[in-house]
């Protein structure tokens, strides 16, 4: 069991299991390590679990392509545990520093290249705890993290609430897959500037919103720094439910973006969806685009 904040240097062993105890907070200047093949887990049966990495500590998780970390739920459902949150000292547009979700932390400052460590070939599964009406937890949160932080080849499985969420800052993430996320499947605001490369979203008949929801700031669409990713080499694959919201791409409140070589199909209306009158301007000034995407298969005639 591990529980409580973590104030020093911590390994873990792979030849044991490890169970998170309500919320774990790595405290600035320690590092929590996870070897390959390490397996940690969360519930929610007193109070919801979850891992925080605080500004100034670091994670280092180093599974490798045929044993992976996983982090996971004793039930095995949607949303039984808060997932992994890490809070870095990069730019946001929401306050000098803002309170992370479900109360996981501070997060925010002045520093888009900050370091929190690195991640290789994590596995988040059953994940992203509701705390109460726009307070949740996701599978990967990553708040105001920057550019020295390593992140790639990640998989967020059957997810309550988003697969990966950026709030700012600039965190790099190639190699992502969001399967069967309950509300978007890669979510940014407040600012977020950094790339993404080689990312699938696979929803599942379950439930799903959008493949991508980017957006700058929805109380000031004009707030700066502006959320501004590139993102290159995507497949998008949703399920058609009906539901109009349930988007490929969702791109709006002033967010500029740079969006190459995707695929966008399944989704039940509207395959790529920009709008609000700043997030246009954008795109009238070549500052926020799509290029080379192909959608198709929609439902009902899509757009």
């Amino acid at each position: 069991e591990i529980a409580g904040n973590i104030n020093q240097n911590l390994s873990l062993d792979a030849s044991n299991k490890y169970l998170l105890k309500d919320g774990v907070f790595v405290m600035q200047g320690s590092t929590l390590t996870i070897p390959e093949c390490t397996e940690v887990y969360g519930d929610n049966s007193d109070g919801v679990d979850f891992l925080t990495i605080n500004q100034g500590a670091k994670i280092m998780v180093m599974g490798t392509a045929s044993c992976p970390v996983v982090m996971s739920a004793l039930q095995q459902q949607k949303g039984a545990w808060g997932g992994l949150i890490i809070n870095g000292y990069g730019e946001i547009n929401n306050g000098s520093t803002a309170t992370a979700e479900c109360n996981s932390g501070t997060y925010g400052g002045s520093d888009n290249s900050d370091d929190s460590g690195e991640i290789h070939y994590l596995r988040i599964e059953y994940s992203g705890f509701i705390c109460a009406t726009d307070d949740e937890l996701n599978g990967l949160t990553l708040n105001a993290v920057g550019s020295g932080t390593v992140i790639d080849h990640v998989q967020i499985f059957k997810g309550a609430d988003d697969g990966i969420e950026w709030f700012g800052g600039a965190a790099e993430v190639k190699y992502a897959v969001s399967t069967g996320s309950r509300d978007d499947s890669f979510d940014c605001t407040h600012g977020w500037a950094g790339k993404g490369q080689f990312w699938v979203v696979h929803q599942d008949t379950e439930s799903g919103d959008r493949g991508f929801e980017f957006d700058n700031n929805g109380d000031d669409n004009s707030a700066l720094p502006w959320t501004n990713p590139a993102i290159s080499n995507v497949t998008l694959v949703g399920q058609d439910d009906g539901d109009a919201d349930n988007t490929g791409m969702r791109l709006r409140e002033g967010a500029k973006f740079s969006i190459w070589n995707a695929v966008v199909t399944g989704f039940p209306k509207h395959g790529i969806r920009v709008s609000d009158s700043i997030t246009l301007v954008h795109v009238d000034n070549d500052e926020a685009f799509v290029s080379n995407a192909s959608v198709f298969g929609l439902g009902g005639g899509g757009d």
